[in-house]
């Protein structure tokens, strides 16, 4: 999902924003407002033991982890790290219910 903060725009090389629209950068002022959006809707889209694999940026582990933790059917089973070594997408699964 879009998860750029809208303050980092100047983060950003000319030629992904000359090839790549807002819509697909841009997740609102922090960069979560569609990560929140995808959470929110796994306990309805995804049975139990289904999983999501997302990317997210470079800084929003902790609000992540803080989202998923606000619901109890789901869990963050790992985080990937980037070539910098930066949590870079989290695997989150659906528990049993």
């Amino acid at each position: 999902p879009p998860y750029v903060a809208e303050k980092d725009i100047n983060l950003l090389s000319r030629d992904i924003l000359k090839f790549e629209p807002g819509c697909a950068l841009f997740g609102g002022v922090d960069g979560m407002h569609v990560i929140k959006k995808v959470i929110k809707r796994l306990d309805s889209c995804l049975r139990p033991g289904g999983i999501l694999i997302m990317e997210t940026g470079y800084d929003q582990q902790e609000k992540t982890n803080a989202i998923c933790a606000n619901n109890e059917n789901l869990i963050i089973r790992h985080w990937l790290n980037d070539l910098a070594g930066m949590p870079r997408a989290v695997i989150i699964e659906k528990t049993a219910v």
